[in-house]
Formats: structure tokens, C-alpha cells, sequence
């Protein structure tokens, strides 16, 4: 697949997280993504730092809010409300969107949160994050860490304009999971 042209506002890029692919979506103006990362923290931390709704802000870029919406999913599920801001010298765009967030098992002792928005300002908004055993290891100390999203956004974009903000947001957004979790591993270590 091409690479997304280079967007003057994205962040240098980084070595542990790769972003996979970006697409279109079946709208001209989606994008897909698949991001993925090592990370030096087992599946439970991992797990821990993700499913911490409240302290998601803290440490992710683009999150402004988040919040869990009590009895607003179905058993099984958790309602999630989130507000993210994305900007640059030239842009800024804000976004919110009430999600229906599922947890599940995923193969080999993984884990997987699945979301999909319920109300908001995309016209199509789901995604995944996985969270598998590293290859060789049991998932006590070191994992691998997938994001995959697809979204469209409700008022017509430019595709160079969702590219950019994809490309601006992704990579430091994943790292940020990723450095939490490796600062709560270290911190139950040691």
C-alpha cells in the first residue's frame, strides 16, 4: 500500500510503534488504520493501563476526556464517552464520541477491547486494541500491542486533512499506552 503523504504536523516518527497501514475507507474521506507495538509490560498491566478509562487522559496526546457513562452499554459491555482534540499551526479538530466498549479474549492468552461508537461526531467509528503474548513468552513480561480503527467523519474532509491527523496521532498515541504500561510494570518490578 502507498504511505500517507508526510504531514507537516506529525510527530517525528518512532521505532516502537509501526504504523501498519492506512487506507480509505469505503468513504472517500475514512481512513482504516493498523498500528502495532512492543511492549516490555505482560498482558495484565497492558490490560490494566487500557481499561483505566478515567486515567486515559493523563497520558494520551489527543484525549482530552474520557469517562465511563454508567448503564449505558449492555451486559458485557461499558459505555465510554471521549473527547479528543487534534491540532497543528493549521488545523484544529475536535471530536466526541459515546462508544460501546467490549471486552474479549483473543487468541494465546490475549486480550482484546472492542469498540464501536453508539452516538457522536463520526458517521462510522470502531476499532480494537490487541493485546497478545510476544512470541516466545508467556505474557507475564513482555507483549505485543495492536490498534486498529476505522473511521468517517461526519462532515466531509479532505483526505490529505484526515491523513494528516492520523498520521500526527496514532503513532504518539500508541506510544503513550505503551510507555504506560512499561512505567507500571517497572513500578510493580521494582
Amino acid at each position: 500500500l502507498p504511505s500517507p503523504p508526510p504531514s507537516l504536523c506529525a510527530p517525528p516518527p518512532t521505532s516502537s510503534v509501526r504504523v501498519l497501514q492506512q487506507v480509505a475507507t469505503s468513504s472517500p474521506d475514512g481512513r482504516s488504520v493498523v498500528a502495532d507495538a512492543r511492549v516490555r509490560a505482560g498482558v495484565d498491566t497492558v490490560w490494566k493501563v487500557l481499561t483505566d478509562y478515567a486515567a486515559l487522559p493523563s497520558f494520551i496526546p489527543n484525549l482530552d476526556a474520557c469517562e465511563v457513562v454508567p448503564g449505558g452499554a449492555p451486559p458485557g459491555s461499558v459505555a465510554v464517552r471521549q473527547r479528543a482534540v487534534s491540532q497543528c499551526r493549521w488545523w484544529r479538530i475536535e471530536a466526541e464520541a459515546l462508544l460501546r466498549v467490549t471486552p474479549r479474549a483473543a487468541p494465546r492468552g490475549g486480550r482484546e477491547l472492542a469498540f464501536v461508537q453508539v452516538e457522536g461526531d463520526f458517521r462510522e467509528l470502531a476499532g480494537r486494541w490487541v493485546v497478545t503474548p510476544a512470541p516466545g513468552s508467556d505474557g507475564a513480561r513482555a507483549c505485543g500491542l495492536r490498534y486498529e480503527v476505522s473511521a468517517v467523519p461526519r462532515w466531509p474532509l479532505p483526505p490529505s486533512l484526515v491523513a494528516a491527523v492520523v498520521a500526527a496521532g496514532l503513532p504518539a498515541n500508541v506510544r503513550a499506552v505503551v510507555e504506560a504500561a512499561e512505567a507500571a510494570e517497572a513500578a510493580r518490578a521494582g
